[in-house]
Formats: structure tokens, sequence, C-alpha cells
């Protein structure tokens, strides 16, 4: 939430603030219209303290403008759940969710290596695979592109024979187990969220009032 207001705020970057992980400065932010931004001023108020502060507007909860904030600046960026570790036990086991509106597999190798990555097919962007399950590998129903449980393309029928396989790879995105459960972050350069939880309790503990 407090991602959403700094980058909803145009005038953060001159007050000396600190950027936010992730956060980008004041001229990369995109245009922020006019609605959202007094939904931020509305909004406030939730973070004042306990005994003054007040709830989110109704706004936050239905607004379109507010809801693209929140699908690109956090979900896009944070640690999402998708499945329990048993759920992805077995080699071969695969599950399909959906983490800001990016279509993703993530798949346990034979190896045991856990993979996440894009679940539509880039030769044509049907969906790769539907729910869960276990299979030899990834196939496209729609040209029968065949994918490794790593990403990689192993098979692409009717293509030219020029046409390199080995060159295509669906894109990656980071991966971890943690505390039996498997999450996934579009930014696959994002630190692993045991990482994430003990710096975010530890700047908890150095802000609190003793």
């Amino acid at each position: 939430f407090r991602r959403v207001l700094f980058l909803s705020d145009p005038v953060s970057s001159r007050r000396g603030e600190p950027l936010p992980a992730g956060a980008k400065t004041g001229q990369e932010v995109s245009v922020v219209t006019h609605r959202l931004t007094e939904l931020v001023e509305e909004s406030r108020a939730c973070l004042a303290p306990l005994d003054e502060a007040r709830g989110l507007p109704a706004a936050a909860f239905t607004d379109p403008e507010w809801f693209e904030a929140e699908q690109r600046e956090v979900f896009a960026k944070s640690w999402i759940a998708v499945a329990r570790s048993q759920d992805l036990s077995a080699p071969g086991s695969f599950r399909t969710a959906t983490i800001a509106r990016e279509p993703v597999v993530v798949t346990r190798a034979r190896d045991g290596v856990l993979h996440a990555m894009s679940n539509a097919c880039p030769h044509r962007g049907t969906l790769i695979c539907n729910g869960s399950g276990t299979a030899p590998s990834l196939r496209c129903p729609n040209h029968a592109w065949t994918f490794g449980h790593d990403g990689q393309l192993r098979a692409a029928p009717h293509m030219a024979e020029s046409f390199d396989v080995g060159s295509v790879c669906l894109p990656r995105f980071a991966v971890a187990e943690w505390n039996g459960f498997v999450l996934v972050n579009l930014d696959s350069t994002a630190s692993s969220p045991a990482n994430e939880a003990i710096h975010k309790a530890v700047s908890f503990m150095v802000s609190a009032p003793i």
C-alpha cells in the first residue's frame, strides 16, 4: 500500500524521502491521472496513528485505476504464494497461476529443481497448460510446441529446418520454497522471500516505539 501511495505522489521524490525497494524515480513513473491522485490523498488517513487512522475509502476496493496501480506496483513486484510444496513434490508436476495478469506455470523438473515461467506460448500466445497435474513435458495445444520443465523449447513441428529450437525459452521468473509454500515473483532479480521477511521484521523492530 505504501508503494502505491509513493508512486502515485508526483512530489515524493522532491521531499528527500527514501525510495521504497523496487521503486522508480519520479522521471520513470508513468503519468498518474487526477482521479488516482485524489484517491491517494483520501487514503493517507489510514497511515495516521491508530487512534486517528481511518480505513481505506470504498473506491480503493473498486476503482479501476487503483486496481491497475496495485497490479503494477504490488503484485508484479512481490512474492506470491501459488502452491503448497507438496502440490509440486513429484518430478514432472506443474501448477498454473495468474499474477498481475501474467499467466504463470510452476514446474518440478526431473532433477528436483523448481522453475517458474510464462505460461503463454511464444509462438501464438496460447496458454500452454491449465490447472495442475503431472506431465513428461509442457505441450502447447495450438501448434504442439513442446517445452521442457525448465522452459526450454524441445520441439516445434512444422517449422522450417533453419529454425533454431535451442534459441527459444519461456520467460522465467523468480521462484522459491519457504515455510511449506511455493512462491513466485515476476521480478527475476528479487531477493529471497526469507531475506525480505527478515528485512521487514528488523525494520519494524527498529522503528517500533519502546
